[in-house]
């Protein structure tokens, strides 16, 4: 018989109520809301599970739920948290949460973006001689007894260790972290016997880097690892997801496992099929986990049939979803506001587990019948905007040169040595956001609205002069989202009401859909930009959400390439910036943090993903005098894979993240032609900085990058912060400027102050 499970469920809730009890602990800390936090979590892992089980799931999927993030979570699960942070007096709890968000004891961990997705992990520490205590598995055995109690049949989610080992970074003399491969088996080796015991029938061992190009070393180590897993544990099925796992699948079709899953969806290859084992388990992602489209089931059945003759695998084929569904919402039922167009070819969590369960009755019974037909309507795309690669042959680039640029922009701007900015947006207090309800629900008037974001505007041009920036923003604060907010100002995009998704810990997101060709309708951001304009004589920076990243944070249009979409936003964008700069905003910041992640897993696909990036940047400002600076900005992102495209692209200006890295992206910059602002304070942590501290990273920043190519910003954008917290940051930023220009005598030819 076919089997029928999904590799994940998402952990925030119908109504983000992971969320909400996270900031509340955060906020009061206490018993009581450690109780509630706790309570919380045992509500949705039961929702979850009875949505699979409800939905016709074979197995239930525990262990894939996590407070604030599973990579986090594993390394809790493994006793491998950072050296630094285990010797903290507070409880389990506290010293979890500490690791993420830093605190009284330390820096945050790094965190980066989760292979190619707006998933942000946290990145694990290795150091030299460290040890691993499992314990008893705690929050996973709690999980699968809450699981079996209920009646539920468990498979188990870990994380795999060739991948916990891989994300990782090495500290404290470490030189490769694979000498830490033994340790760790052991310790999953230990856990997995617990499991076990427990009755576990199946653990689903992620390992996602199988879907990268994988090194030789890395693949000897998986199998290593795995010889000896094997031997005491219940069935492993070795999971990879995000792409076909094509450079290794005969790899992993020797490992001593009981199943492999593969993604169907992406880069699939079904001769690959033909030599899989005969005692394997197949396990099929076949159901898109991360876009929001339904899925065509008589044409998903069709390819499994071959898959199942190709394999002979007979009952040995397992149905899946290609990845875990913490990529998409919860439920396309609620969303009774999106246009019948539309609404029918939306598939969220829920739908997507039922997909799963009509394409087992189909591969069973030859005809799911019904349900194939409700859950595959037909597509009305009508592409009428159009816009591809012919176009850009038709569409200038800016006309000067980097070198020439620069030299006019410093005529035109005045701006001193090492001057400090930020990077957008600043706090979205609880006012700001009770007033975007109200005026969705129609309790106050537009003019009124618009007239609290004038005074908030004033008040952030006005705090910002006082501290002492040289280059302003106007702060964002009529936006709830940097993509949503443009997805809302143009055609061809719907928005949701309760579409969220996970970034991380509390943080969501409500990525717009892309459902029709995208075109400019009015100008999205002019207003603001020119009211806070008119405040100060300090330049304002305009504030644009670039192309590749408004496409990889929707879920984009099936029936157009990533790159066409990107082309028709870069178009409609390019009438946004060339408004501003006519207007007389000297300096615009076209945002690009999706950049790296959109970025292919396989290496031989990438540099046409970044010729095509790129080309779609150069269209968004290819309107722009060159007087006009162009920033950018990426974060949470291995640098060093799109270095040379930031540096290729049309911008003046790049900030990046790097307090959070602990200023590890800085050696990447060497020689780096641009102007360039590595972030000297980390955003996402309640730990305030200190003016020694960034002072410290600046100079480390000047010892690469030449004094008149440096700006001095934050990591990201303050949108998450308190203004308690925001001024205390700026201020020490501005004097730590003042010392390091004082301390090496860095001239500063500053303009005159006005707000």
């Amino acid at each position: 018989m076919i089997t029928s499970h999904i590799l994940g469920y998402p952990r925030i809730g119908r109504a983000r109520e992971l969320k909400f009890a996270l900031e509340r602990y955060w906020a009061s800390g206490g018993d009581q809301n450690a109780r509630l936090l706790h309570d919380v979590r045992c509500e949705l892992c039961m929702e979850g599970w009875d949505v699979q089980r409800a939905a016709g799931m074979d197995y239930v999927t525990v262990g894939d739920f996590s407070l604030y993030d599973h990579v986090l979570s594993t390394l809790e699960l493994m006793g491998c948290m950072p050296v630094r942070l285990r010797q903290l007096s507070c409880d389990k709890l506290a010293s979890y949460f500490a690791a993420a968000r830093g605190g009284s004891a330390g820096a945050a961990m790094d965190m980066k973006k989760w292979f190619n997705t707006n998933y942000h992990y946290m990145v694990p520490e290795y150091s030299s001689g460290m040890e691993f205590d499992p314990g008893d598995g705690r929050w996973l055995a709690e999980e699968i007894d809450m699981a079996q109690a209920a009646g539920h049949r468990v498979k188990a989610s870990i994380l795999g260790p060739i991948t916990l080992l891989w994300l990782g970074k090495e500290r404290d003399g470490l030189l490769n972290r694979l000498e830490l491969l033994p340790g760790l088996v052991d310790a999953y080796v230990h856990l997995l016997s617990l499991m076990l015991a427990r009755g576990v029938e199946w653990i689903q061992v992620e390992e996602p880097i199988a879907s990268l190009d994988m090194p030789d070393l890395w693949a000897g180590a998986m199998h290593a690892a795995y010889d000896v897993l094997s031997r005491r544990s219940p069935r492993l099925l070795l999971t990879s997801y995000y792409s076909f796992p094509s450079g290794c699948f005969d790899i992993l079709c020797q490992l001593p496992v009981s199943g492999l899953h593969v993604d169907f969806t992406r880069n699939f290859r079904l001769g690959a099929l033909r030599c899989f084992p005969r005692d394997m388990v197949l396990s099929a992602g076949a159901v898109d986990g991360r876009h929001v489209w339904s899925c065509d089931l008589s044409a998903t059945a069709r390819i499994l049939d071959r898959a199942r003759d190709m394999a002979r695998l007979d009952d040995r084929l397992w149905v899946s979803t290609s990845c875990s569904l913490m990529h998409v919402p919860v439920d396309a039922a609620t969303e009774a506001a999106v246009s019948m167009s539309v609404r029918p070819m939306l598939s969220f969590a829920i739908q997507k587990a039922g997909e799963v369960a009509a394409l087992k009755i189909r591969l069973t019974h030859g005809n799911a019948g019904s349900a194939i037909s409700h859950a595959s309507p037909s597509r009305s795309f009508k592409p009428a905007v159009g816009f591809g690669t012919e176009d850009l042959q038709l569409t200038p680039r800016r006309k000067l040169g980097y070198a020439d640029r620069a030299r006019l922009q410093r005529s035109a701007l005045g701006l001193p040595v090492l001057p400090t900015t930020t990077v957008g947006s600043f706090p979205q207090t609880p006012r700001l956001r009770q007033l975007r309800v109200l005026l969705r629900r129609g309790s106050i008037r537009l003019q009124s609205y618009m007239g609290a974001i004038r005074a908030e505007i004033e008040h952030i041009v006005r705090r910002q002069a006082e501290l002492g920036m040289d280059v302003l923003v106007h702060g964002e604060v009529e936006r709830g989202d940097m993509v949503e907010y443009f997805g809302e100002s143009m055609d061809g995009f719907v928005i949701t009401r309760h579409g969220w998704v996970q970034s991380y810990g509390s943080r969501c997101a409500k990525p717009p859909i892309i459902a029709h060709d995208v075109s400019f309708v009015r100008p999205m951001t002019l207003y603001w930009a020119s009211y806070a304009s008119k405040l100060t004589n300090l330049p304002m920076k305009g504030m644009v959400t670039g192309p590749t990243t408004i496409v990889c944070w929707s879920f984009a249009r099936r029936d157009q390439s990533y790159q066409e979409v990107s082309l028709q936003v870069a178009r409609a964008l390019r009438l946004e910036v060339e408004l501003l700069g006519s207007s007389g905003v000297g300096i615009i910041q076209i945002d690009e943090p999706a950049l790296r992640e959109g970025l292919p897993l396989q290496r031989a696909m990438r540099r046409r993903y970044l010729a095509w990036a790129a080309d779609a940047f150069g269209v968004a400002c290819s309107g722009t005098s060159p007087c006009v600076q162009i920033h950018t900005h990426i974060c949470y992102s291995e640098l060093g894979d799109v270095l040379q495209t930031m540096s290729d692209m049309d911008a003046d200006v790049v900030s990046i993240e790097a307090a959070r890295s602990n200023m590890s992206p800085l050696a990447l910059l060497r020689g780096f032609h641009k102007g360039v602002g590595p972030g000297v304070f980390d955003v996402h942590s309640p730990q305030l900085p200190s003016q020694e501290a960034m002072a410290s990273r600046i100079t480390a920043a000047l010892g690469i990058v030449p004094p008149e190519n440096l700006w001095v910003n934050p990591d990201c954008g303050l949108k998450t912060r308190t203004w308690e917290q925001v001024n205390a940051a700026l201020s020490s930023m501005r004097l730590a400027v003042d010392d390091v220009k004082e301390r090496l005598r860095i001239g500063s030819g500053a303009l005159p102050r006005q707000a």
